[in-house]
């Protein structure tokens, strides 16, 4: 596809997403998001290869998002994971029969247990209370996360990404101590340091348990 046929692609395919009727818990991000991924070739690409393999698996919007994690900047991976979700099903019409029912699966996995990270991220809410509570006791000014994961889940990542051959991927760790970070930031007041942090907080998650450093 030549420069000048790609940026039609791109502006005909940014027509027809607005135009299409948008589902539950689709923000403004994810619209813009959607917008830039039907311009990006590469990203396009991408989602044209790996979306029968992707039938196979249940992923919730995070680890959908996560794939993509390096694509875009100022948006959360629940918001890139809708994007990706919404661009392929809108596309799914342009897929061979035999593949439309693999695909519709994707869709109908979405309510039930996430395959990699078995929902990890509906505890953020406690994750981020247990640490606030931890840090109560003591006068910081700045803190970090870290954080302990199930290797299972590391494993199952690690295959995904093998299987699936991508360049925008992010690590699970990395977006689950952004997500404690950000909650925790809401609920003390205080910012998060990656250099000098006064306090670091490690979060086992698969004991609800947090040492602090």
């Amino acid at each position: 596809m030549d420069a000048v046929n790609s940026a039609c692609y791109g502006k005909r395919q940014s027509v027809f997403l607005t135009s299409l009727e948008k589902p539950k818990g689709f923000s403004k991000g994810t619209e813009v998001l959607c917008d830039e991924i039907s311009r990006k070739k590469s990203m396009l690409q991408s989602l044209v290869e790996i979306k029968t393999e992707l039938s196979e698996y249940s992923l919730c919007d995070h680890c959908l998002g996560r794939l993509f994690g390096k694509f875009g900047h100022g948006f959360s991976n629940a918001e890139r994971g809708r994007a990706v979700r919404y661009c392929m099903e809108n596309n799914v019409l342009e897929m061979k029969e035999k593949d439309i029912k693999r695909f519709s699966k994707l869709e109908k996995k979405i309510s039930v247990n996430c395959y990699l990270c078995e929902n990890i991220f509906d505890e953020i809410e406690n994750f981020a209370s247990i640490v606030t509570e931890k840090m109560r006791k003591y006068e910081f000014s700045s803190f970090l996360i870290g954080s302990k994961v199930d290797s299972e889940i590391i494993e199952r990542e690690e295959e995904l990404w093998r299987s699936l051959n991508l360049e925008y991927s992010e690590q699970i760790k990395s977006e689950i101590n952004r997500e404690i970070g950000k909650k925790v930031e809401e609920k003390t007041g205080k910012n998060v340091d990656f250099s000098h942090p006064d306090i670091t907080a490690i979060v086992d998650t698969r004991y609800d348990n947090v040492t602090l450093q």
